[in-house]
């Protein structure tokens, strides 16, 4: 074990952050497709909340049927322009969704090289014997001589004690590589930052999930219940 081990595993995986961040932001955030569609979702936005502040400033009693065909044209007209900033919306997110899904291919190709490297080795020595369970994980890829003779000392007691790559890695994803993309990396613009659910809004993706037989009330009940 030793201290460099852990700081060039930590180093190893800022570096891979800061590279794929930096090619996000050069090929893909600082495009004009890109910037064109951020416009666009502006637009889409702005409309969106002129027609919601509208209808909630001028409602239309229903008290006659010119009055009720108003109050649907109005309804229409909220709907069509939630649908538009739904379509804006889904298509930024599909620019952000390509450097992600090629940065957790970077990262997962990453891990099977760096856990060959270290495949067998003690990376650590925890302060303390974790249980069983965790182990599993703790331990993973050490494997000990069974003539192998522990020196424990006050503060390492057992051979339950050592940590194998694969937790340092965890670690290291979880702070390090997450603090650098906090830095470099670029959000999505409010609308477009739900992931997955972004698209699942469109109606466009919504039409497509029906198709294949999926109820949308489900989806709606269980992201309700997230």
């Amino acid at each position: 074990m030793t201290a460099s081990d852990i700081i060039y595993i930590i180093t190893t995986v800022a570096v891979a952050q800061t590279i794929c961040d930096g090619l996000a932001n050069r090929i893909t955030y600082s495009s004009d497709v890109y910037k064109q569609r951020l416009a666009a979702l502006e637009r889409a936005r702005i409309k969106r909340d002129k027609a919601v502040a509208q209808a909630a400033q001028n409602p239309i009693a229903v008290n006659s049927n010119s009055s009720a065909k108003a109050r649907e044209k109005q309804t229409k007209k909220v709907q069509r322009a939630e649908e538009d900033f739904r379509v804006a919306a889904t298509s930024v997110s599909q620019k952000h969704m390509v450097p992600n899904v090629l940065t957790g291919i970077t990262f997962y190709m990453l891990y099977k090289i760096l856990n060959l490297e270290y495949q067998g080795k003690i990376v650590a020595m925890l302060p303390f014997t974790p249980w069983k369970f965790f182990q599993r994980f703790t331990m993973r890829g050490l494997k000990f001589d069974p003539e192998f003779l522990f020196e424990g000392t006050k503060r390492i007691q057992g051979p339950e004690q050592a940590c194998g790559f694969l937790i340092v890695y965890l670690l290291s994803t979880l702070s390090v590589k997450f603090m650098v993309k906090q830095v470099l990396g670029a959000k999505p613009p409010s609308g477009a930052d739900k992931g997955l659910f972004t698209m699942i809004d469109d109606p466009r993706g919504q039409k497509f999930l029906t198709s294949l037989g999926v109820d949308m009330d489900d989806i709606n009940e269980m992201r309700k219940r997230m």
